[in-house]
């Protein structure tokens, strides 16, 4: 039977949903199954999920939808302390649960996560929210506006990749077998084995001190015996001598140094031009 045919309306339905959320590479799939599904092309695991219902108004901003996890589940573990840095998507498939015949019923993204109590509260927008969104305008700054290896700024990021290994991890610190002497990672990202990302807000010596604690490093460091494969990439502070000195990228520098620092319009002139 398909879809169609078995949910006509809300109370002669038994709707079953599927979630698919992405992260890089990364994909993780739920269903509210209470066993494990197996379909054509992947497995479905099952997940304790309560969802808000699915609204559809004027204000597209407004027809957010939040999702309750257990806090102690694997995926939920990805949001304590805040939204990765790496964008999460959401696909919602709804279906009867005997057949094959999910449909898509949502897309989104995960745009806010906060934990209380047992549970991690995910906040998803609507992907056409994007649609209504301004444009980024480019800010007359002193600093480098653009992003480090992103548009504008140009800089390929595996030009600069350093390998490296993780020896031992706790928390916000990991410690590596890359000197600080050579690089200098503070500004700059961490990126594991299996695609996760993390900023470095300080590098000294052969210590990192991440933005947000990693927890899925910390289980490879522990189950590898301090030797866990990552890559670095250097950081920038965004003023002109890092981007010629370090880059050789000046000709992509992306702000204004030469600003006067006194603003000629907000002060009173008095005396003789002459």
């Amino acid at each position: 039977m398909t879809y169609l045919s078995k949910d006509q309306s809300v109370e002669g339905s038994n709707p079953v949903y599927r979630f698919l959320f992405t992260q890089g590479v990364n994909e993780y799939r739920y269903t509210t199954q209470p066993f494990i599904v197996s379909d054509s092309n992947n497995v479905w695991e099952p997940i304790s999920i309560d969802s808000s219902d699915v609204t559809q108004s004027n204000e597209m901003a407004k027809d957010a939808l939040k999702l309750i996890i257990p806090r102690d589940h694997t995926f939920a573990r990805l949001f304590l302390g805040g939204v990765p840095e790496q964008i999460t998507t959401l696909t919602i498939f709804r279906g009867d649960g005997a057949e094959e015949d999910f449909q898509y019923y949502w897309k989104g993204r995960i745009a806010g996560a906060s934990a209380t109590g047992d549970a991690v509260t995910l906040e998803c927008e609507n992907i056409f929210t994007s649609m209504r969104r301004s444009g980024l305008t480019a800010m007359y700054q002193k600093n480098c506006r653009h992003a480090l290896y992103g548009r504008g700024c140009n800089i390929s990021d595996a030009s600069f990749a350093v390998a490296a290994t993780a020896i031992a991890a706790s928390g916000f610190n990991i410690t590596i077998d890359v000197d600080s002497t050579i690089n200098d990672f503070t500004g700059g990202t961490l990126k594991t084995s299996d695609g996760f990302l993390r900023y470095i807000i300080n590098h000294s010596g052969t210590t990192l001190q991440l933005i947000r604690p990693l927890l899925s490093l910390e289980e490879e460091v522990n189950g590898s015996n301090g030797l866990a494969p990552i890559t670095l990439y250097p950081g920038c502070d965004h003023i002109p001598a890092t981007c010629k000195t370090k880059f050789n990228n000046l000709d992509n520098f992306g702000g204004f140094p030469w600003i006067p620092g006194k603003n000629p319009f907000s002060n009173q002139i008095s005396g003789s031009i002459a």
